[in-house]
C-alpha cells in the first residue's frame, strides 16, 4: 500500500492536471469544473495501475535473472515468454497475436 504522503502528492498533481485540461484557456468552451470526487476516482485508477506496473516490473526482474542476450549485449533478450508475461491480463490479445491457444489463461 502506498504512503499517505505519496497519495497526497499524486492527488495534488492529478488535480492540477485536470484543472489545466478543463480550464477555459485549454479549449474554446467555458471552463468545466471537476469535482473532488472525480479527481479522487482518477487518483484511485492511477494508483491501481501503478501498483500493477510495479508488480510487473518485479516479475520481469525475477524472470530475467541470469539471462543475457546471445548477441553479447548487456541486456536480456526479449522472448515470446516475456511478451506472454507482459500480456497476462489480456488473454484476448495473446490469442490474437498467436501466443496462446484459444483455451483460457489462468
Amino acid at each position: 500500500m502506498e504512503s499517505p504522503e505519496l497519495r497526497a502528492k499524486v492527488w495534488c498533481r492529478v488535480d492540477r492536471e485536470v484543472s489545466a485540461v478543463l480550464s477555459p484557456t485549454a479549449n474554446a468552451s467555458p471552463g468545466i469544473p471537476a469535482s473532488k470526487k472525480y479527481t479522487t476516482a482518477l487518483v484511485e485508477v492511477l494508483l491501481a495501475r501503478l501498483r500493477e506496473l510495479s508488480t510487473d516490473l518485479e516479475q520481469f526482474a525475477a524472470h530475467d535473472t541470469g539471462r543475457h542476450s546471445s548477441q553479447g549485449s548487456a541486456g536480456p533478450t526479449v522472448t515470446a515468454a516475456d511478451l506472454r508475461l507482459w500480456l497476462r491480463h489480456s488473454p484476448e490479445l495473446q490469442r490474437r497475436l498467436g501466443l496462446v491457444e484459444t483455451a483460457s489463461l489462468d
